[in-house]
């Protein structure tokens, strides 16, 4: 889960630390990739008016062993349904107490049984099991320096990028756990420019189409990252040596009706009724936004370690485009999706999508992947 906002600049690419196998696909290779097919299996909260379906914008949606399904927004509630459809129960409810929740952050089950979230109002793991029994709890301080946060098993994962002289210079990041005591285990290492100057604890402001670090840890501890500069992923499986992805996608510029639509947006979040009510390093950073837009905007590695890559839509189109690729480099192929729909779980043949349904309510929906 992204946990800055989008102000983040990342200015830079450098090649990842570890030494890495380039996958290289040209313009031509990448509009010949072969299209997936996507056949639904499962269908939660097709309809809008069913119970335990009222969420406003899910921030955890994972699939359960028995077929079922737990999704939740990041203010709750943290829904479990059966694989029948039907809503069984709200695990946990808001408080402070064992099993209780300010934010569900990367809610799914552990391996020991318990669901597990981060909750970053209270710096805490928290956990309940599927029958509701509150679980332990266990609190951490993550670095003030993380970029990204993940839960991987009962684990927070962070991207730790270190303080430099000057934002923006490149240093080695750490994708690693934050552990309660001892030292931490790291996943990948990356170079990637720094957010934050020494001895400041303010992020630097940018505008929205500047460039983002992107990148995310799958279940199984399989790490993806860009810099966002370019086309160019770095993959550090769990097995398997590393490596990275370059594509020469095409570059697309940013519309004017996408620049006011952002600005609109801007002036909504900060509460003002027109642009110059600004504060003026906000306005500054979106005058000097970027003509382009990043060409990727979304990562999501799955159970198996397979990649699902997300490059930024074209204009005006109502799809998205999502290459896969697996755990070793090879091109699966690719799939359109509607844009507001996310990729939240899945392996090689299966895969676990959000979608706007009636009345632009989420539903969920378990894909069967086929060739």
């Amino acid at each position: 889960m992204r946990v800055r906002a989008f102000f983040v600049a990342v200015l830079l690419w450098a090649p990842c630390a570890q030494s890495q196998r380039v996958v290289r696909e040209t313009a031509a290779q990448w509009r010949a990739a072969r299209a997936l097919t996507l056949a639904p299996e499962r269908v939660w909260c097709a309809d809008a008016d069913a119970a335990g379906c009222d969420f406003k914008r899910p921030a955890s949606v994972r699939a359960l062993p028995d077929g079922g399904l737990l999704a939740s927004d990041a203010q709750g509630p943290l829904n479990r349904f059966g694989a029948d459809g039907r809503f069984i129960a709200s695990l946990g409810r808001r408080g402070q107490g064992p099993g209780e929740y300010g934010f569900v952050i990367e809610a799914s089950l552990a391996s020991n049984g318990f669901v597990t979230w981060f909750d970053n109002t209270q710096m805490r793991i928290a956990t309940v099991k599927l029958d509701g029994t509150a679980g332990p709890v266990s609190r951490l301080m993550p670095p003030y320096t993380m970029a990204l946060m993940f839960l991987v098993d009962t684990s927070l994962v962070v991207l730790d990028v270190p303080a430099s002289a000057k934002v923006g210079e490149m240093v080695e990041a750490t994708y690693r756990t934050v552990p309660a005591s001892g030292t931490p285990r790291i996943f990948a290492r990356v170079r990637t420019p720094s957010i934050f100057a020494v001895g400041s604890d303010m992020l630097p402001m940018a505008g929205p189409f500047d460039t983002r670090v992107i990148g995310d840890v799958g279940p199984s501890g399989d790490v993806a990252h860009s810099n966002g500069t370019r086309y160019d992923v770095a993959m550090f499986p769990t097995s398997g040596a590393p490596w990275r992805l370059e594509v020469d996608a095409p570059v697309r510029a940013v519309t004017a009706a996408e620049r006011d639509s952002a600005l609109t947006a801007i002036m909504k979040r900060l509460r003002v009724s027109i642009a110059n009510e600004l504060p003026p390093v906000v306005r500054a950073a979106y005058q000097a936004s970027r003509a382009y837009h990043p060409p990727l905007s979304l990562i999501k590695v799955l159970r198996d370690g397979t990649v699902w890559i997300r490059p930024t839509p074209d204009a005006g189109s109502t799809s998205a485009r999502w290459d896969v690729f697996a755990r070793d480099g090879t091109r699966i192929g690719a799939v359109n999706l509607p844009i507001p729909s996310r990729v939240w779980d899945g392996a090689r043949d299966w895969v676990l999508v959000n979608e706007l349904g009636e009345d632009d309510i989420a539903r969920f929906v378990r894909y069967r992947v086929g060739r």
